[in-house]
């Protein structure tokens, strides 16, 4: 098994998640592998990761709120089952690196045209420093 572990970050209000969500279950499928979905929301706050099986009252911030009712909905339309979804804000490369070693992820896939590729375009970066994370673009 090439991936055991696949760590897709994406914004769940790009008209193209879904898409992305379908290619990302494909690759993990192939491989056997976990799919995690992330989304860092880009900002100056370090809040911890929320994972699906949180109650969703906890969310105080009607916008935060809105985003993890997105990402619900797509892990529920994914065809291949999602591990777990990781929601936070914050400097988008020190978390999806910290996301990366807690998950022991080998590949992280992005969006090419990813709404908010402007905030992680230092990401690919880091990523690759590290030999077993892998990084991939698709669109």
């Amino acid at each position: 098994m090439l991936y055991q572990t696949v760590l897709l970050a994406l914004d769940p209000i790009d008209e193209r998640s879904h898409r992305l969500l379908v290619k990302a279950g494909v690759i993990a499928k192939q491989n056997n592998a976990d799919l995690h979905i992330a989304y860092v929301e880009p900002g100056m706050g370090n809040t911890s990761y929320n994972d699906l099986e949180l109650e969703l009252g906890s969310f105080h911030d009607v916008i935060q709120f809105s985003r993890f009712e997105e990402l619900a909905k797509l892990a529920k339309e994914s065809p291949y089952p999602i591990r777990a979804i990781h929601m936070t804000e914050g400097n988008v490369t020190t978390h999806l690196l910290k996301l990366c070693e807690d998950l022991n992820a080998n590949l992280v896939i992005f969006g090419k045209e990813h709404s908010f590729f402007s905030a992680i375009s230092g990401v690919e970066a880091d990523l690759r420093k590290h030999a077993s994370t892998d990084v991939m673009f698709i669109s």
